[in-house]
């Protein structure tokens, strides 16, 4: 797995040997979504990279601003340049492991690398990039800045017929949606898993999962392998 640092997802910490550039700007033919709580900006369906395991902020015209957790980074040379994004960052669970990465020559080695986390909740809406938005799992008073669950059917071209993709389901109604990737390829991108029902899933390389309460998404996590 190559380093993900400084490619794909510098853009919104300030990160050791990194520096800090300007947040994501939306894609131009992506500008013109105005469904209810749909983040501007947000990437196609069907296009998957290590930018797809990562929460953000919003800024006052609703796309994507700051990053707050991403997967695949030295825990340690994460601060947070932005008070909003350090703010929800109080409410995300992190958690870091020895993860195997080749260098640029292609040497393998181990580095401590965040390969979880969980938004456990605030007032503030995080998204990812595929327009997908909570307030995370604490907040149930309200579904408000809380995507649907037909969002995440549609961002991530699920087909509810014949995929496994509905876990954990509860006497309340309540369930997760957990969708598997493959390892990153150099360019960083990833290849979505489809589990065909009834099957389980074969060494995947990361994970998101979507918590569904009322038919809205009410936490995201997502985990690296």
């Amino acid at each position: 797995m190559k380093k993900l640092l400084c490619i794909l997802i510098a853009s919104m910490f300030i990160i050791s040997g990194c520096g800090k550039t300007e947040g994501i700007q939306p894609d131009a033919d992506t500008t013109e979504q105005t469904d209810e709580n749909k983040v501007m900006g947000a990437t196609s369906p069907g296009k998957y990279t290590v930018n797809d395991f990562a929460l953000y902020t919003l800024d006052e015209e609703n796309y994507l601003s700051k990053v707050v957790a991403v997967l695949g980074v030295d825990p340690d040379t994460v601060e947070y340049s932005d008070d909003k994004a350090a703010e929800a960052a109080r409410s995300v669970t992190m958690q870091s492991g020895l993860v195997k990465t080749t260098n640029d020559v292609g040497k393998l080695s181990e580095q401590n690398l965040v390969n979880y986390f969980s938004y456990d909740g605030s007032r503030i809406p995080l998204a990812n990039v595929k327009g997908i938005m909570t307030t995370g799992l604490y907040i149930t008073d309200t579904d408000k800045n809380c995507s649907k669950v037909d969002e995440v059917i549609k961002a991530y071209e699920i087909d509810v017929d014949n995929e496994e993709y509905k876990y954990n389901e509860n006497p309340d109604g309540s369930y997760t949606i957990d969708i598997y990737f493959t390892r990153s390829k150099d360019d960083g991108s990833v290849e979505r898993i489809i589990v065909p029902k009834g099957s389980s899933v074969q060494n995947p390389g990361y994970s998101i999962r979507f918590y569904i309460s009322n038919d809205y998404v009410h936490c995201i996590s997502a985990q690296m392998y």
